[in-house]
């Protein structure tokens, strides 16, 4: 007998489109004629005839013969009707069943899965696929016994009921996606398992209420968590939008969040249409999307009538968009406007302690020993640090010597700043004072230095050289001149793309290697290190 892992049987196919022969009629023929163990079967995107689409039929039952089958695609091929029930007890080395688009209605057969898992079910399957079609009635719990399951994809259908707590058995999972369904309750805390795989988490356009659990919020591989269009509720957790930092996109838009906001890290994160107060630095407007909310310094929000009936109907207090604040906000000023000597001694200190002992760590020569996990908590450890001046410091402090020089390291590779001989407290004054205190000549890089920003922006741009030399390797190139430092930038830069991750690995120094999962890492912070070097710095992150 022949061992052929992939057949796509167009012959067959196409004789099914012109004559409308059934699965069974043809597949039993292949099968008993050509002696071959069919593991693979793509139908997917082929059309039915015009008589077919007249009255098109799923004929599926003939599958049952195909004991070895790994993996059925019909996506998009119209198969009205259910699943049959004995998909789950006749394919039991299927890893691949995709029905996307293909009308599919009925029910979710329970022996696709089972609990506990392994008993009877398709216990080998890797990704489930059934979305976009008339799937009714509630989530299987069944489901949760697909340990092997990764990707499970069940959104745009008619499902109903809440989320079962039994689909945390699924550990290995690393895409979750239920949208636009009618599901509804509170998300069970224990859902999402730790540690957690998921790198996709979509359940917009439900009827989900209730707080978010406080763990999708510490996933340390989610690139993308879209709970929008549902009736969630309550305040962010503090760290919500710091410690999360691996996830790229954030969408809790059109729910009922209230609370002030934290500081964001996310490349996209939407918060509009919620009922958020108080203000918002200019650096988070820049990177989020925040309207119809209740907050002060943003525009398009709701009126006065519907931010205040909202906190009153639940018996919170609101800010009337900072009214009932002006005379607490004048004792806190009044309070914290101590003098830059007083400043830099309770703030500059705390991100600086030194420990233990601490060298500099991060020469060209001692670089190529470090691997990615520790380039990794370097980069972590610096932005920290810059992070507790820029933000945490009142009157804001600036480093003004961000370079791999300044940064000292521990035996464990802690991160401390060190050159803090330049350090000194924001100011907004106009541009010449910034400059002469800079001591530096007015570039393009720097941007416009009279802005309140642009002192704080020049640390991020620095900081972008060294995530670019913790990538490339190559710490040295921000001692170099300023010629070749931007004929290194702009070749650097071009093999930066949000489009194109692969592109990535021509800047990566040849004794550096890294697998997918690690490039996608490494991908990351090349895009943070593009955007620290914006031109225009309003528009770096900080």
């Amino acid at each position: 007998m022949v061992d052929q892992r992939s057949i796509r049987l167009l012959p067959l196919l196409l004789s099914l489109m012109l004559f409308e022969f059934t699965f069974k009629q043809q597949m039993q023929q292949t099968r008993l004629s050509s002696g071959i163990d069919v593991t693979s079967i793509i139908i997917s995107g082929f059309r039915r005839t015009r008589l077919g689409r007249q009255n098109p039929q799923s004929a599926v039952d003939s599958l049952a013969n195909f004991t070895r089958l790994v993996s059925f695609n019909a996506s998009r091929f119209l198969l009205p009707g259910s699943v049959p029930d004995w998909f789950g007890q006749r394919l039991l080395t299927l890893q691949v069943l995709d029905l996307r688009s293909c009308i599919v209605s009925g029910v979710i057969p329970l022996s696709i899965g089972s609990i506990p898992p392994g008993h009877g079910s398709l216990s080998m399957l890797q990704s489930l696929n059934l979305s976009s079609n008339r799937l009714t009635s509630s989530i299987p719990a069944q489901l949760g016994g697909l340990d092997s399951l990764v990707d499970l994809d069940i959104s745009s259908n008619g499902l109903s009921g809440s989320v079962p707590l039994d689909l945390r058995g699924l550990r290995n999972l690393r895409r979750m996606v239920f949208g636009n369904n009618g599901l509804g309750g509170a998300l069970p805390v224990g859902l999402f398992p730790s540690p957690s795989q998921l790198r996709v988490i979509v359940l917009k356009n439900n009827s989900f209420n209730g707080n978010i659990p406080e763990v999708l919020w510490s996933i340390p591989e989610l690139n993308l968590l879209d709970l929008s269009h549902n009736n969630l509720r309550g305040k962010l957790p503090n760290s919500t939008l710091n410690d999360n930092a691996a996830a790229a996109v954030l969408n809790i838009s059109q729910n009922k969040f209230y609370g002030g906001l934290t500081t964001m890290l996310r490349s996209f994160t939407d918060l509009s249409g919620n009922y958020f107060e108080g203000t918002v630095p200019n650096y988070v407007q820049d990177n989020a999307f925040l309207s119809t909310n209740c907050l002060q310094n943003v525009s398009r929000q709701r009126n006065l009538t519907q931010c205040a009936s909202f906190y009153s109907e639940r018996g919170l207090s609101f800010d009337n968009f900072g009214r009932t604040r002006k005379r607490k906000q004048q004792q806190k000023d009044n309070r914290i406007g101590c003098s830059l000597r007083r400043s830099w001694a309770c703030c500059a200190t705390n991100p600086v302690a030194i420990s233990g002992p601490m060298k500099n760590n991060t020469e060209d020569d001692s670089l190529q020993s470090l691997d990615w996990i520790t380039r990794l908590k370097i980069a972590i450890g610096a932005a920290e640090g810059l992070s507790y001046l820029h933000h945490e410091c009142t009157p804001p402090l600036v480093h003004r010597d961000v370079q791999a020089t300044s940064k000292l390291l521990d035996d464990k590779f802690e991160v401390r700043l060190g050159s803090l001989t330049e350090v000194c407290a924001h100011e907004d004054g106009h541009q010449n004072r910034i400059t002469r205190l800079l001591r530096l000549p007015q570039s393009s890089e720097q941007g416009s230095l009279g802005s309140s920003t642009a002192i704080c922006a020049y640390d991020v741009y620095c900081f972008g050289k060294v995530l670019l030399g913790l990538v490339t390797g190559k710490m040295h190139i921000g001692v170099s001149s300023d010629t070749q430092m931007k004929e290194w930038l702009e070749q650097t830069l071009l093999c930066i793309s949000i489009y194109e991750k692969e592109l990535v690995t021509k800047i990566l120094e040849p004794s550096h290697l890294v697998d997918d999962d690690l490039l996608e890492e490494v991908w990351a912070m090349a895009i943070v290190a593009r955007s620290c070097l914006n031109s225009k710095p309003s528009r770096r992150r900080r």
